[in-house]
């Protein structure tokens, strides 16, 4: 995941000699968290919604909001495709 491989960056580059060029990660606002939800559900139809972002917070909410937008980019990344497959599906059978 991406937030992962920037803090293993940080943590890689950042040595007890250059602390002091070592930025802080920034903690995601609550604001930034619903607004990146949103976008990533942009397109997942809104039955899912519920379900997929609640199985992203409790797969990751004890390690931040990050972590919790981290792991539904990937459940997204996981149904996006199924979902447009069963959408077309509904869709010819009509």
């Amino acid at each position: 995941m991406i937030c992962r491989k920037i803090i293993l960056d940080l943590s890689i580059n950042c040595t007890k000699e250059n602390t002091s060029q070592c930025p802080i990660p920034h903690s995601m606002t609550d604001q930034e968290f619903s607004e990146k939800q949103i976008s990533l559900l942009k397109n997942i139809p809104v039955e899912f919604h519920n379900a997929l972002s609640y199985s992203a917070w409790e797969m990751g909410h004890s390690a931040g909001y990050e972590e919790v937008i981290g792991i539904l980019s990937d459940l997204v990344g996981s149904f996006e495709d199924p979902i447009k497959k069963f959408e077309a599906r509904i869709r010819s059978e009509k």
